[in-house]
């Protein structure tokens, strides 16, 4: 009778008051929500991990007759899809301005979360990562392997050689490399760039291809990096903004890389 009804509305009205309690909950605190974006991403790698099973398998095959990989970064793409829909929106200005071409793409770095967020460019490209990502489970390893993105080792003079010579050999044959010129994630949020390395425009002159600059807002505020203000993964959103190819023509590395510098920190702002 009217007792059950009464009982049936309230235990729908708790359930839905749990539930929204446990939205609020997850959205707001910062290290629940750290848990379960990790928790997604590696749940992402075990699923595609099953389901693309024979990719793995015919990776020997596939590098045979697609010797950069470019059919494995389309994975990556939809990993990060995922992954970036469910915590966080990304906003791409400029994607006109990719070029068709090889390029040297570079960014400011503030956060882990750049690199997923990079992803929704949906450009071609390889990243130059520091060695240890690749043994994350299930992430680097296997699928930062098989994408075959490059490794480097900080403070070994032989890795970074290799790491060069492996982004000339791709972008000699049409791929892109994307590279932190910062080298690290930034301590500071007031939008300050780091020193740059010369490697990516060295490689950019060398080669004769252009240098793609990317200025990355929001991720720093989110989490995940050395300036966050949150040990974990607040709300929020992220904004990719893609500036025109700058030619290394008649310039030295140098002066390239100031060129691009400046391009980079106009978006961020006064570093005061």
């Amino acid at each position: 009778g009217d007792g059950s009804a009464d009982t049936q509305a309230m235990t729908t009205m708790f359930l839905v008051a749990g539930s929204l309690a446990s939205v609020l909950f997850w959205r707001q605190h910062a290290d629940v929500r750290a848990f379960l974006f990790l928790m997604t991403a590696l749940g992402v790698g075990v699923v595609f991990s099953v389901v693309f099973f024979w990719y793995l398998l015919a990776w020997p095959l596939v590098k045979f007759f697609d010797p950069t990989l470019a059919t494995y970064h389309s994975l990556g793409i939809r990993w990060a899809n995922i992954v970036n829909s469910i915590f966080y929106k990304t906003e791409v200005v400029g994607r006109e301005k990719l070029p068709s071409g090889a390029a040297v793409y570079v960014a400011n770095h503030q956060s882990w979360l750049d690199i997923v967020s990079l992803y929704q460019l949906r450009a071609q490209f390889k990243f130059v990562s520091k060695q240890s990502m690749f043994f994350f489970p299930l992430v680097g390893f296997p699928w930062m392997y098989i994408q075959g993105h490059i490794a480097l080792k900080r403070g070994d003079s032989a890795s970074g050689k290799a790491c060069m010579s492996q982004c000339a050999w791709y972008l000699k044959r049409g791929m892109s490399v994307f590279i932190f010129p910062e080298g690290t994630r930034r301590k500071k949020l007031n939008g300050e760039l780091g020193e740059f390395k010369n490697g990516a425009f060295k490689l950019a002159v060398d080669l004769g291809v252009p240098v793609v600059p990317v200025t990355i807002f929001g991720t720093a505020q989110m989490g995940l990096g050395p300036a966050s203000p949150a040990k974990g993964v607040l709300p929020g959103a992220v904004k990719l903004i893609v500036h025109e190819p700058i030619s290394p023509k008649d310039k030295t590395v140098e002066a390239l890389s100031d060129a691009v510098r400046k391009v980079i920190a106009g978006p961020l702002g006064p570093t005061d």
